[in-house]
């Protein structure tokens, strides 16, 4: 449970940071990178946390997931906002996040695990190796379905 709270206070943070980003002044923004860093860093905590404590839940990791996405965004969007980097760098990451997910469903299909009940814990490393695993089948992506039934 306070594993999900500190996930929970990700959010007013990100929250000032932005108000911060748009409203404050020069000094204060400059002072907000260490708020910013404290943000990043309870992503961390709130896990180590929740193991410590032997409170890890599903709900608690799709809070987890949905929080690092929150953040990733809204910080990416308003960097570019900002005119800090180029547009298509947040809409490069967007369209990555929504095939990496597309995948990562599809891998659970495939592996006849039902998507909603995946364990969330296993989600980044499949996001990171789902792509791998796929393509490394002989006949790559064609025969990922059942019996190389070529779903793809």
């Amino acid at each position: 449970m306070l594993a999900n709270w500190i996930t929970l206070s990700r959010f007013p943070l990100l929250l000032i940071n932005v108000l911060v980003l748009y409203r404050g002044p020069a000094p204060l923004r400059l002072a907000a990178v260490a708020l910013l860093f404290t943000g990043l860093m309870l992503d961390t905590v709130d896990g180590v946390v929740a193991r410590k404590t032997g409170k890890t839940s599903l709900f608690g990791g799709v809070l987890d997931i949905a929080a690092d996405r929150t953040y990733e965004l809204v910080l990416w969007l308003c960097f570019a906002d900002l005119g800090l980097i180029p547009v298509v760098i947040p809409l490069i990451v967007i369209a990555a996040f929504q095939v990496t997910a597309w995948i990562a469903a599809v891998f659970c299909v495939v592996r006849g695990v039902p998507v909603i009940i995946h364990p969330v814990r296993h989600y980044r490393r499949l996001e990171r190796s789902v792509a791998v695993r796929l393509s490394s089948r002989p006949g790559g992506f064609r025969s990922a379905g059942p019996s190389g039934t070529g779903i793809f």
